[in-house]
């Protein structure tokens, strides 16, 4: 038998006792190396954490933890692939109990590269100018991850100052403002702050047009955006329950009770009334109503409710009579809060002597029919509201609209008409159009005779004072029949081909027989003065389009 000499076998004794004790050394540095790396991470001193917990499983591969604390430090770094790569580690080597809490961390980093793309993709689409492609990827990325608000705050402000989509960006606001990080929070609400004017009268014109359509969801869209109003949540809650939806009434009337609904207001609504009745006793809608109000409210309800829709009735019965007969009456588009003004028949001298030969001769017209004229030229946001796009190069939702041809002109007033029409707002015989020549120069005088309907600076944006661009409508003085911006601002396409005057006197003229030219008249916002006048004319193709062209609408009937 081999015998080793003494120090040889002292040393292999040695070398298995280190064996020996190897793992409890690895352990207790493991451990000491996972608490600190844990302490730095807290402190938010990520790379030092990380130093040590790579320390940690240097001393110990098998145990899970230090992947999954890795994983996390990798994560608040933004460093997601390596996140991946010790989360999937960390998943291998944990005891079952632990597997769905390693899974968790492997879905959270792949909801955030997927943040990652979507704003990567918005930052690709803006640049290359498709702005809706951006908006749409930003709030998704928002929505993934709603505590990134500048990426929620990218998405507001395209569709506000370059899609003028101002509700969509109300809506996105509003959650940032309760979702974000402070600072976005903050920029959110002062948002809404600046542009509380214009949302106001947006939300006006959407809420009455969703009412008048029963359309619920784009009502919703206005609660988004204007969640503190008791108004909308009302109307929400009458229309679900015109639609007979008791569930979704009184979601609607539980957050309209938050905001100081009061039981009088409820009793006022033969919607409710109706659903009342219905849906008979003991039903969800009897039940809230008796919780939030008292048993009282129900009978009184009925009772207010039977006397509330004889009174809607009537009303129904007069606003119908009235809008058969509307003449006389200035008159309002309600869903696009359009006003026309009621122009009365009469007779003035059309066409100048000192203009060109294209003013001439002077002629002496009668117009035997009243008709309706747009009190400002046609917005760009009534426009969005019909057409469903904005052509405009100066954009802006109180600015007229232009940029617009003549055919297009004439297809918002077909749409308009058959839009009111089928929601039986336009009384029969009825039709929105452009005012023909003769009518257009008829308003624009207002009764007056000289070059223009009175102080030029104070009623008209034009060279002198616009800024080289076209300006919100209605902001200079209206002529004496109540219509703004017939001098300047925009030219206005009229209905008539164009031709010569024909002088003399006659009734009721409509322009040239023949020929593709089609008028325009008023003047522009770069125009000289002359070109502003009362008489001033110009023409084009029907299909020509410029930033300095736009129209104002007219109602007539049509025997």
């Amino acid at each position: 038998m081999l015998r080793l000499p003494s120090f040889l076998r002292l040393l292999f004794v040695f070398l298995a006792c280190l064996a020996a004790r190897a793992p409890a050394a690895d352990a207790a540095a493991y451990d000491r190396s996972l608490a600190a790396g844990r302490a730095l991470a807290e402190k938010g001193s990520y790379p030092e954490a990380f130093a040590e917990l790579q320390r940690a499983v240097a001393a110990d591969p098998v145990r899970f933890e230090g992947y999954f604390e890795l994983a996390v430090v990798s994560y608040r770094m933004g460093n997601f692939s390596a996140a991946e790569d010790y989360a999937k580690l960390a998943l291998a080597k944990a005891p079952e109990a632990r597997q769905a809490e390693m899974k968790e961390m492997l879905g959270v980093i792949e909801e955030k590269r997927g943040f990652e793309k979507l704003e990567r993709d918005g930052d690709e689409a803006f640049g290359n100018g498709l702005m809706a492609k951006a908006a749409e990827s930003y709030r998704k990325a928002y929505l993934l991850f709603p505590q990134q608000g500048k990426v929620g705050l990218r998405a507001a402000e395209i569709y506000a100052e370059t899609l003028n989509r101002l509700i969509d960006a109300a809506v996105l606001w509003q959650k940032i403002a309760v979702t974000a990080d402070a600072p976005s929070a903050a920029a959110a609400r002062e948002a809404l702050g600046q542009h509380r004017s214009d949302l106001d009268r947006l939300a006006a014109t959407r809420l009455a047009a969703a009412k008048q359509a029963g359309n619920t969801d784009q009502m919703l869209q206005l609660t988004e955006a204007f969640p503190q109003q008791l108004e909308l949540r009302l109307e929400l809650a009458a229309a679900f329950a015109a639609k007979r939806d008791a569930a979704n009434t009184v979601r609607q009337l539980v957050q309209a009770n938050k905001l100081g609904l009061k039981a009088n207001v409820v009793m006022k609504r033969p919607e409710f009334f109706a659903l009342l009745e219905s849906e008979g006793s003991g039903g969800e809608f009897t039940r809230f109503l008796e919780d939030a109000f008292g048993g009282e409210i129900v009978t009184g309800l009925r009772e207010e409710g039977q006397g509330a829709v004889r009174a809607a009735r009537a009303e129904a019965e007069q606003k119908e009579r009235a809008a058969r007969s509307p003449v006389g009456k200035n008159y309002r588009v309600a869903p696009l809060a359009l006003d026309l003004i009621w122009i009365a028949p009469g007779t003035f001298q059309m066409g100048s002597t000192d203009g060109n030969d294209d003013e001439r001769p002077v002629t002496r017209v009668t117009l035997s029919r009243g008709f309706w004229l747009g009190k400002t030229e046609v917005t760009q946001a009534q426009w969005q509201e019909v057409m469903g796009n904005n052509p405009s190069t100066f954009q802006g939702a109180t600015r007229p609209v232009e940029h617009v041809s003549w055919d297009e002109a004439m297809q918002f007033c077909e749409r308009l008409s058959e839009r009111e029409r089928a929601a039986g707002r336009l009384p029969e015989g009825y039709g929105y159009t452009l005012p023909t020549e003769a009518q257009w120069e008829y308003a624009c005088r207002a009764g007056t005779t000289g070059r223009y309907a009175g102080d030029l600076d104070a009623m008209g944006w034009y060279s002198a004072n616009s800024g080289s661009q076209t300006q919100p409508v209605a902001r200079k003085q209206a002529n004496a029949w109540g219509l703004h911006d017939m001098h300047g601002n925009v030219w206005e396409w009229c209905l008539d081909r164009h031709g010569n005057y024909p002088g003399g006197s006659v009734t009721d003229p409509s322009g040239a027989s023949s020929g593709s030219g089609r008028v325009f008249r008023g003047g522009c916002f770069f125009d000289s003065a002359v070109l502003c006048r009362s008489a001033g004319r110009l023409w084009n193709v029907p299909g020509g389009r410029f930033r300095f062209l736009g129209f104002r609408l007219a109602l007539s009937f049509s025997p």
